[in-house]
């Protein structure tokens, strides 16, 4: 997986579904109040990123877009 960073490329190993799944229950807790997230929609988000390509970066834009159609 290639991600980058300004004009210099970083190579960031794939995460799996349970790593994805905390870093996102660690920006769900700043990001969203109590009671605002359905119980499957971090690791539906976290399932779905690593089966595709293993980004943090994309597991957020689906925990967004949740968020935002919540």
């Amino acid at each position: 997986m290639k991600d980058s960073l300004c004009d210099e490329e970083i190579h960031f190993p794939p995460y799996d579904a349970n790593q994805l799944r905390n870093i996102l229950k660690q920006r769900a807790e700043k990001a969203f109040r109590d009671g605002i997230l359905d119980g499957d929609t971090i690791p539906l988000c976290s399932a779905f990123s690593a089966e595709e390509s293993g980004s943090a970066r994309q597991a957020l834009k689906l925990l967004y877009k949740a968020g935002d159609l919540a």
